[in-house]
């Protein structure tokens, strides 16, 4: 009996081990609710009817893997100078990439204040688009 006692403990924990999976490698994390996209700005010049005056070049990382489409920028000044609208075409960003937020050569005239980015975005292999917010603060 004690042959059968040991045979039947034995195929028990293999049975509780093989049930607490076997594989050492867990499972990928989802991705997160809600990604985040960071602005970063490039102080330069632009011509602004006729005179040189500081402007601002943005660029977007996002926090994950996103197909941008587009983006709606709100001046510092407030929409009353305008709101600018910028389609990014659906371009595959990656987190160590920056996106350029302006045509080449272009600019936004520099003020002090809060800039506001609303960008329409999708995840890569799915056609569910929703909209990140994000900000940049100018000195």
């Amino acid at each position: 009996m004690t042959a059968f006692s040991r045979t039947i403990g034995l195929v028990l924990s293999l049975a509780t081990l093989s049930a607490c999976g076997g594989s050492s490698t867990p499972p990928p994390p989802p991705p997160p609710a809600n990604p985040t996209i960071t602005i970063f700005a490039l102080e330069t010049t632009g011509n602004f009817g006729g005179q040189i005056r500081p402007c601002l070049q943005f660029l977007a990382a996002p926090s994950e893997n996103l197909q941008l489409l587009s983006v709606n920028i709100t001046h510092a000044i407030g929409p009353s100078f305008g709101n600018f609208d910028v389609n990014l075409g659906g371009t595959l960003t990656i987190p160590s990439e920056r996106l350029a937020l302006q045509p080449p050569n272009t600019c936004y005239l520099k003020i002090s204040g809060q800039y506001r980015f609303t960008f329409t975005v999708t995840r890569p292999n799915s056609p569910t688009q929703f909209t990140v917010p994000a900000t940049y603060n100018q000195q």
